[in-house]
């Protein structure tokens, strides 16, 4: 029985032995939870720009827009340098500058892209402004003469309107010395008609034959002929009722038409002449008056341009009309104060004429083929521009000065007078005893 007994035990002892070895007998453990492999999530593709900046070269005062494009993980950042410099608020893909100064010239612009990534640096664009220059073309502005020669060594009386003919040519109305001279393209002064200290008379001619008395608004037509407004002094100021005619060889021709007063004059491209008090003179004498109702005997100069558009300056506006057109108002303000402001249409502020002993010194305007009017605005010793749109600019001068200062624009003008365009870049304007040459960007 004993044997038995312990036989039983240690079958009990066994079983008790194998339940606690697998948490049997009532007791329980958490089964471990299989763990998932960790999500890998890919870093952000760093910016790689695709269109970088590129070099612009503009005039001085006009706009420059630069672009950079990238490729990357949004959202993409941008930021603009300026020779390496952040600017502030510069936070586009597309950056303008504008109104561009001298100080701009050679500036390197950059973008820098960045995202969660990184960021990358664009190429440098580089930017050329291009400002112009106001040199002496031909005489001295402060020294009167007659003489002719190279360049300074010429003199001048107080000339007044200017014209170029298609070979670049320049002629100059020498207003107190009653002679036409004629430039060359090298600066190379010779006198074209009339002689120096002449009588004062006005006799037809060729070359020296011919005399003028106080020649001074200037045209020219597609043919080179020479159109100018011809006088007489008279105890108050000046007065001018002769159009005379030179053609290329030097013949002096000329008709009489009163009271030429301002003594503006254009011409078109079939000869009809056109002078102040809204006249027009066909080729064979015939005289009418063009459409500018509200300007007719208020008109302070005027300029035709090759699609026969008729320009002309009235107080201190700008104004156009064309055969069967309205006349339209440029720039400036009908009745407002006499100013100097740049601006849109009627933004715009002019001061024509300048006082001159008792006389108003003539002013002049003139148009290029695109339709740009340029301005000498005497009163404030300026040369002014026009855009076709009414938006005006300042060329040269600074307002106020009174004397000559050449350099880069836009240096300085002393009451400018006659005016004349060659081209789009080129304008000649008459100054003291001077002609002057400027160069546009």
């Amino acid at each position: 029985m004993h044997g038995n007994f312990w036989k039983r035990m240690g079958f009990a002892a066994t079983l008790l032995s194998t339940l606690v070895a697998c948490g049997g007998g009532g007791s329980s453990e958490p089964v471990p939870v299989p763990v998932p492999p960790p999500v890998l999530v890919p870093l952000p593709v760093a910016p790689s720009i695709t269109q970088q900046p590129v070099t612009q070269s503009i005039a001085a005062g006009g706009s420059a827009t630069f672009t950079v494009a990238a490729s990357g993980d949004a959202p993409i950042g941008y930021q603009w340098l300026r020779n390496g410099v952040e600017l502030a608020a510069a936070t586009s893909s597309i950056f303008t500058l504008s109104n561009a100064q001298v100080s701009d010239d050679g500036s390197i612009w950059t973008a820098r892209v960045s995202n969660a990534g990184g960021n990358v640096l664009s190429a440098g664009a580089t930017l050329t402004v291009k400002t112009g220059t106001l040199s002496l073309f031909a005489g001295n502005v402060d020294l009167p003469g007659t003489d002719d020669g190279l360049g300074a060594a010429a003199r001048f009386a107080f000339p007044g309107g200017l014209a170029v003919d298609s070979a670049g040519n320049v002629f100059v109305a020498d207003t107190s010395h009653h002679t036409i001279r004629k430039i060359s393209p090298a600066g190379v002064v010779s006198t074209f008609a009339g002689t120096a200290y002449g009588s004062g008379d006005r006799l037809d001619g060729t070359g020296a034959a011919a005399t003028f008395s106080y020649p001074a608004g200037m045209a020219i037509d597609g043919a080179d002929n020479l159109y100018l407004v011809d006088g007489f002094p008279y105890s108050f100021g000046l007065n001018w009722n002769v159009v005379r005619k030179i053609t290329p060889a030097a013949v002096t021709s000329g008709f009489f038409v009163p009271g030429i007063f301002p003594p503006a004059i254009g011409v078109d491209v079939a000869g009809n002449v056109y002078l102040t008090g809204a006249r027009r003179v066909a080729p064979d004498g015939t005289q009418s008056f063009f459409n500018a109702p509200e300007a007719r005997w208020s008109m302070d100069s005027l300029a035709v341009d090759r699609t026969g558009n008729i320009f002309y300056a009235v107080g201190n506006t700008i104004r156009r009309t064309a055969p069967g057109q309205p006349e339209v108002i440029l720039a400036g303000s009908p009745g407002s104060p006499p100013g100097a402001v740049d601006g849109v249409a009627d933004q715009a502020r002019f001061n024509f004429f300048h006082t001159f002993g008792s006389s108003r010194v003539m002013t002049s305007i003139a148009v290029d083929g695109k339709g740009n009017v340029y301005v000498a605005d005497n009163g404030n010793h300026l040369v002014r521009r026009v855009t076709p749109a009414g938006v005006v600019t300042t060329v040269a001068g600074r307002v106020g000065t009174r004397e000559f200062r050449p350099g880069p624009l836009p240096g300085q003008v002393f009451e400018p007078r006659g005016l004349a365009v060659q081209g789009d870049k080129v304008l000649y304007v008459t100054s003291g005893n001077a002609v002057l040459k400027i160069e546009l960007p």
